[in-house]
């Protein structure tokens, strides 16, 4: 039989993204995290979670579970609230932060259709990366790229997303395609000023997609932008290699080359936060729509 306490820490898993980050939080090994997971995989006779050196996934066994048994242990007031509120409106304004580039991908595109799909809903939207403090900004819901510092709010991972290199077709043939990481300093390659306006040192650092070794290049300052989005732009000049996201339509593009396809630049981990107090109609609804909106990928 299962162990509930292992099935309560495959939940912090799930919202925390990570066995690291379980473990700092419970104050427990890394290895007992694993070990509790592994044996209440083997109780189930399922693979709850995808573990490899580059990424972190929750199988479709695994967001079942998580989905429905936490459902039923852990909102039992929610289910009494619900059945109170189902001949009320779902109504009011809601005040959300949205990380940019995800948005621009991911969510704005299907806004609309929430609005038209619940009337009464008015939505106060702000695109921003950086730390947020719901209880301080006056945020109801906010999605961030990186592990929130407030862990008092109610936190859900999302998803991972890497940032490849890409060039133009153009490009290869005016200045060759780098064939390894010592070429790279030899290209002009944007770099990144992070969400607190800081840039890393004069070097190139990218990892193994399958391994995870870390290698690093001499690179130049020559051109580092806060703001993804602006990437193909700058690419569509043919003079320049650019990061793309692997989620991004443009990632997608079969007429771009990407450059070392075997590593990445760094990878980003994107979590959902709204307040443990707020059980509003309002607030689920738009919570399960960014939900659904990064489940679609």
């Amino acid at each position: 039989m299962y162990s509930l306490d292992d099935l309560l820490l495959f939940f912090k898993v799930v919202e925390f993204g990570s066995f690291t980050n379980v473990a700092t939080h419970l104050k427990i090994s890394q290895s007992t995290v694993s070990r509790r997971i592994k044996s209440l995989e083997d109780e189930l006779n399922l693979a709850l979670i995808n573990r490899n050196s580059s990424a972190f996934e929750i199988t479709s066994a695994g967001n079942i579970l998580y989905t429905n048994a936490n459902y039923a242990l852990n909102n039992v007031d929610e289910i009494v609230r619900e059945t109170k509120e189902m001949n009320s409106a779902i109504k009011g304004t809601l005040s959300v932060a949205l990380p940019p580039l995800l948005s621009y991908e991911l969510i704005s595109p299907k806004l609309p259709d929430f609005l038209l799909q619940y009337p009464e809903i008015n939505l106060h939207v702000t695109y921003i990366n950086s730390d947020i403090n719901l209880l301080e900004s006056g945020f109801d819901i906010a999605v961030i790229n990186h592990h929130p510092k407030q862990t008092s709010q109610k936190i859900r991972f999302l998803l991972s997303a890497e940032a490849l290199l890409y060039c133009t077709q153009e490009y290869a043939s005016r200045y060759g395609v780098p064939q390894n990481v010592e070429d790279l300093s030899k290209h002009l390659i944007t770099g990144y000023i992070d969400h607190r306006f800081t840039t890393s040192q004069n070097l190139l650092e990218i990892s193994h997609r399958g391994t995870g070794e870390k290698l690093s290049a001499p690179m130049p300052n020559r051109i580092r932008t806060n703001d993804s989005s602006q990437s193909v732009k700058l690419l569509q000049s043919n003079n320049v290699i650019v990061a793309l996201y692997d989620y991004s339509e443009q990632a997608k593009n079969q007429d771009l080359i990407q450059v070392l396809p075997d590593y990445n630049l760094f990878s980003l981990h994107y979590y959902i936060m709204r307040h443990n107090t707020d059980t509003s109609m309002k607030t689920k609804v738009f919570y399960d729509f960014i939900l659904k909106c990064v489940q679609a990928i």
